[in-house]
């Protein structure tokens, strides 16, 4: 063995070229020994730690890992041992001609990296050892006998080349937008969610380019380094290494080197920028950068590039095609999926969409699982999400601003998929410092945290799913500054349990199917939630079976000494009304579907933020009064609400409402003139015994009467050709059973 069983006072000598450092018989016994004979088979000189020298003597693998010209590392699943070794390694790679390199066996670097182990040193050193592992990389081998028996480890160069499936469309798209053809200066932004592959991407290009440049540079993980002297510093002599330049820590250094950097062009790749500052300190005014260089920029954020980049590139989701083949071979290696593991395996590339980051997470997370794993996991996709995901996402969440981490759970636990004109009324109608959310939620797009398109605001299903993760995390942390979102009853449940400051809670979420029969609430919960904004109550089961579990104490009168609620929805609320302290000054939607109300809420109160109610199949329902001055008021149901005997005259206050729905309000015989100046639809179903005089339409050109005997309305006043067209709105909106109650366009 060329090195095996060196003493302890052995001084190498610099001629080695490789360190291996490794530790457990699991891996002397089988890999090592096949690995030794493949070293020495191609020629390399290289030295192993077999005696595992005890940790007092670890400073001796230390001085041999420095006079090394190659570092190591093979991991097996007892990965804790090395790290410290690992640390020094890492630690060396800054000197020059010194590198790192890992392979782990028979375990990923996504594994490694999220491990729960203690490594017995301090949690920001154990985070900083684990990122240099993941940036590094590794190879993952299972058939270890052909590495030895095909002299297959050249003395050369070692270059892993995993597969990425769907990068050569991908590299040819961003070559078409840099031009490295063309003689003008490029500089080009690579932007995209968390995971979709802009590094990967950039890595590539630079490989199949640098060659082409006499200087050249990749610059790695540039949100990583808080220092910004330090990263122009790092910039200007990797790029002006040909003439041994050293540069200071002044904040214009590209000032003192211009004429130098002015000579030849440069193609430079940075990599995941995450603030201007960087950018500032990286580039200064441009004006040293010669005609016909390449610049690359990566970044998540979109809007720190608009003024630097002559042209962006969004990275695209991978296909359908090269989904199923970046999951399967993380999950099954060089087989293909079988039985029903291709069904099971669906699930998962729905769930991740093309984001090749969630495809290779949720893979290794599956390699060698059974049927029974696979059903399992699918079962909690929605609930958790994987260590991996969470670690990226995570970065990500903590560039955010805590009025950005808001917008974010906002979106995340109630506005999904919600009508753009709908979100944006909701989140900016509190107090003038919230006035400028719905900005929150643009910046997130430009984060690819959120997505605007078709009218709606979307997230990634990953995304969404770690925020709500965030959102309960934060339910058992001390002193948190996340505003709590109770998304559950097991949230709700933690937070009693840990005595969390009701002011912290910003939204709550309860589907009353899912609470135990026995548990009872006090109907005073919410009384000291001041900054309560969105309050759900609702439940998954059919709300017409039955009158379901009250989960509140009925028996007490509740109280909601509320302001700042925009957003109430309590299917099934068992009181009669909402209490008097309650004050609807901020709400935008109220609903309040398969209620016990009699009236809204005591007398008439000032709602003029209040923009949609839902009162439907109320059936208690008498008195309307209450809502006489919502003049902002545009829809309201009342459907289904079969006490209704009429309605108030004071309606006529409500000079914006265009949607009224009182299908099966079987109790209402009378509709009397009223100017509804701005109505557009009324939907009505024929009651029995029916002998209304009439219904004053729009600008009080119009009277409708619904006629028991023909079922058609008629016209008391203005022309029959807008009679006929009111009709045919009339006639299409009361054949439908069902009745949209957001706006369908901004």
């Amino acid at each position: 063995m060329a090195a095996s069983s060196s003493s302890s006072s052995e001084i190498l000598p610099k001629s080695w070229q490789v360190f291996i450092n490794f530790r457990g018989a699991e891996l002397r016994d089988n890999f090592i020994s096949h690995l030794e004979g493949a070293l020495a088979l191609a020629g390399i000189k290289y030295y192993i730690d077999t005696k595992e020298v005890p940790s007092e003597d670890l400073s001796v693998l230390f001085e041999r890992i420095e006079q090394s010209e190659i570092a190591l590392s093979i991991f097996s699943s007892k990965v804790t041992e090395y790290l410290n070794g690992i640390s020094k390694a890492s630690g060396a790679e800054n000197v020059d001609t010194f590198s790192l390199g890992s392979y782990e066996f028979p375990y990923s670097s996504l594994e490694i990296s999220v491990t729960d182990v203690d490594y017995g040193m301090t949690p920001l050193k154990r985070q900083a050892m684990i990122d240099e592992l993941c940036r590094v990389g590794g190879e993952h081998l299972n058939d270890i006998s052909t590495l030895s028996s095909n002299g297959n480890i050249s003395s050369g160069h070692i270059e892993q080349s995993p597969p990425h499936y769907g990068i050569e469309l991908r590299l040819k798209e961003l070559e078409g937008k840099i031009q490295f053809d063309c003689v003008e200066t490029m500089i080009v932004g690579i932007v995209g969610m968390p995971g979709i592959g802009k590094t990967t991407l950039a890595e590539t290009l630079y490989r199949k380019w640098e060659h082409k440049f006499e200087r050249s540079m990749f610059f790695p993980d540039v949100s990583k380094m808080a220092s910004q002297p330090g990263l122009q510093k790092r910039l200007l002599e990797e790029l002006l290494k040909d003439i041994h330049y050293k540069t200071g820590y002044t904040e214009n250094e590209h000032e003192f080197c211009k004429d130098d950097l002015l000579e030849k062009k440069v193609f430079v790749v940075i990599d995941d920028v995450s603030s201007k500052e960087q950018l500032k300190s990286l580039f200064g005014q441009c004006d040293w950068i010669k005609k016909g260089s390449k610049i690359v920029i990566t970044s998540s954020d979109k809007s720190l590039l608009k003024e630097l980049v002559d042209d962006t590139y969004v990275v695209p989701r991978l296909n359908s095609r090269d989904s199923l083949l970046w999951f399967t071979n993380h999950a099954f290696g060089l087989d293909d999926a079988e039985g029903n593991f291709v069904k099971l395996s669906t699930h998962f590339l729905n769930y991740a969409k093309g984001n090749p980051l969630v495809l290779r997470a949720f893979g290794v997370e599956l390699r060698g699982k059974d049927e029974a794993y696979w059903e399992q996991r699918i079962g909690t996709l929605a609930q958790s999400s994987n260590k991996m995901i969470q670690y990226v996402l995570r970065k990500r969440y903590d560039e955010l601003t805590e009025r950005q981490k808001d917008a974010f759970l906002d979106v995340a636990c109630f506005f999904k998929s919600e009508n753009v004109s709908y979100v944006r009324c909701l989140v900016n109608s509190c107090e003038s410092k919230s006035t400028m959310v719905w900005h929150d939620i643009r910046d997130l797009q430009d984060k690819f945290l959120v997505n605007i398109s078709g009218g709606r605001v979307e997230m990634h299903d990953i995304v969404c799913t770690f925020a709500k993760e965030i959102a309960s995390q934060a339910l058992t942390e001390e002193n948190t500054k996340v505003h709590l979102m109770l998304r559950n009853y097991q949230d709700i449940i933690c937070w009693l349990k840990n005595k969390l400051e009701m002011k912290n809670v910003r939204g709550i979420f309860l589907d009353m199917s899912e609470v135990p029969e026995e548990t009872i609430f006090d109907s005073h919960i919410f009384s000291k939630m001041c900054n309560l904004r969105y309050l759900k109550i609702c439940t998954s089961a059919c709300p017409k079976q039955g009158e379901g579990i009250f989960t509140f104490d009925i028996y007490k009168e509740i109280r909601l000494p509320l302001h700042k609620v925009r957003y109430l929805h309590w299917m099934k609320y068992p009181w009669e009304k909402l209490p008097s302290d309650f004050n609807p000054k901020n709400l935008v939607d109220l609903e309040l579907p398969y209620s016990s109300i009699k009236q809204v809420w005591v007398g008439v109160k000032d709602t003029p933020k209040l923009k949609w109610a839902n009162l439907s199949y109320s059936s208690k329902l008498t008195n309307l009064l209450g809502l006489s001055n919502a003049k902002n008021l545009e829809r309201l149901n009342l459907e289904g609400c079969t006490s209704l005997l009429k309605l108030p005259q004071e309606m006529e206050n409500m000079k914006s409402l265009v949607f009224l729905n009182m299908r099966r309000c079987t109790s209402l015989t009378f509709l009397q003139r009223m100017n509804m100046s701005s109505l557009k639809i009324l939907i009505l179903s024929e009651p029995h015994g029916t002998q209304g005089d009439g219904f004053l339409g729009k600008s009080g050109s119009i009277i409708f009467r619904w006629n028991c005997n023909k079922g058609t309305p008629s016209s008391h006043r203005g022309s029959d050709e807008t009679c006929h067209l009111k009709y045919e709105r009339m006639y299409r909106t009361r054949e439908s059973s069902q009745t949209s109650w957001k706006p369908e366009s901004s």
